[in-house]
């Protein structure tokens, strides 16, 4: 037999016995790791050992890696449930809807604004005292509805002058509130 006397040695070459020694490989036996230890660790003189850098390599991997999972288990988890916290609410579908205000004399057109969430979502220049919005619309290269919530709206009359034509005195200047 040959190798080396630390390490366990087996009289056949079997099959169970190849099984056995690479379990005894895969376990980390002591004489392993007394065999490897100068080779991975060095112990300074404090006591602690301190790791080589290829292992201090692989341990910084294995933490980026491991705070990688977590932070996306964690996005998942909260996709998860915000998605499922929709679902148990009824969705309220987005619908046309139709704005008249009273006509003002002298008016050629009409500027209609609404308000909402924190901005314009909706300008247009109509002809008649009265505006069909649809459901959904695009302003301003983003998509916007009239969902639950708070909305302002106004409407300023385009008179006619001398000189062709200003905004008058807002003749609608309302709050609307959709509920969810």
């Amino acid at each position: 037999m040959s190798g080396s006397p630390d390490l366990p040695q087996y009289d056949d070459w079997s099959p169970g016995a190849s099984w056995r020694a690479a379990e005894e490989r895969s376990r980390g036996s002591e004489t392993r790791r007394a065999l490897r230890l100068p080779q991975r660790i060095r112990e300074p003189a404090g006591g602690l050992p301190v790791l080589s850098t290829r292992h201090q390599r692989f341990a910084a991997c294995a933490l980026a890696l491991g705070l990688v999972g977590l932070f996306a288990t964690r996005a998942l988890h909260l996709h998860v449930t915000s998605s499922s916290n929709r679902a148990t609410v009824p969705a309220v579908k987005p619908e046309a809807r139709t704005f008249a205000w009273v006509p003002v004399p002298g008016a050629r057109s009409y500027v209609v604004e609404f308000v909402g969430h924190g901005g314009v979502i909706y300008l247009s220049r109509t002809q008649q005292p009265r505006l069909n919005l649809a459901a959904v619309w695009t302003y301003r290269g983003r998509r916007h509805a009239l969902r639950p919530g708070v909305y302002h709206w106004n409407v300023w009359p385009i008179l006619r002058t001398a000189k062709g034509a200003h905004r008058g005195r807002a003749s609608v200047s309302s709050t609307m509130t959709i509920p969810g």
